[in-house]
């Protein structure tokens, strides 16, 4: 049985074709990977300035993860095979996601690395809008870390609504791991999610800011 935190040789080619593709193109760089850690359930939560980062923010990170993504982006026949194998979770928009993160939430108690664009939408260029409380509400459930990240540069690769990508350079930055023991093992509060989530949103900002520079 194939552990959380180890590619199938299948996810190890894509890696390593995505690598090909993507790296000399957009200059692919990475800064903090030492701090995501090697094995062990884990969120990482991160800006989305575009369609690019749910491909980009995978291959940053040299180790299997999924992801929750909103089921209208399967629709878009270049993306559907990356969201497919790399353990894409579909949500459905204007409906619950109750199903959806109880499922994440399974899968990071078993190991696995959870990345959650916790915008819920595409952000402006060095800007990201209000965090949603997803991130943090999965985070305290499963009582795992969370790694900020921040995505920067992707926007001018290829910007919402655009057709195609722009040969611009893209970094992918990782913070420390941030955990909230204090409030584990109890049923976290809208003050609590608040609270958590707007830690989280700093961390990114901060990375963001860093990486903008």
């Amino acid at each position: 049985m194939e552990r959380a935190d180890e590619y199938s040789l299948g996810l190890r080619i894509l890696i390593d074709v995505g690598w090909i593709l993507f790296g000399p193109l957009l200059r692919l760089r990475v800064e903090g990977r030492e701090h995501v850690p090697r094995r062990g359930g884990a969120v990482v939560v991160c800006n989305h300035p575009s369609m690019l980062d749910p491909m980009v923010v995978p291959l940053a990170l040299q180790r299997p993860s999924l992801q929750l993504s909103f089921r209208d982006t399967w629709r878009h026949p270049e993306f559907a095979f990356f969201l497919d194998h790399f353990g894409c979770l579909p949500v459905d928009p204007g409906e619950s996601a109750v199903g959806a993160v109880r499922e994440a939430v399974k899968r990071v108690q078993a190991g696995a690395l959870l990345i959650v664009f916790a915008e819920g939408g595409f952000s402006r260029p060095g800007q990201a809008r209000r965090f949603q409380h997803g991130a943090a509400g999965i985070a305290l459930e499963a009582e795992c870390p969370v790694i900020p990240a921040a995505v920067c540069g992707s926007y001018q690769a290829w910007p919402a609504g655009a057709t195609g990508f722009r040969l611009h350079p893209v970094a992918v930055h990782f913070g420390r791991p941030m955990e909230f023991r204090r409030f584990y093992g109890q049923r976290p509060s809208t003050r609590v999610l608040r609270g958590v989530t707007e830690e989280l949103e700093h961390a990114v900002a901060r990375l963001m800011a860093a990486g903008n520079a």
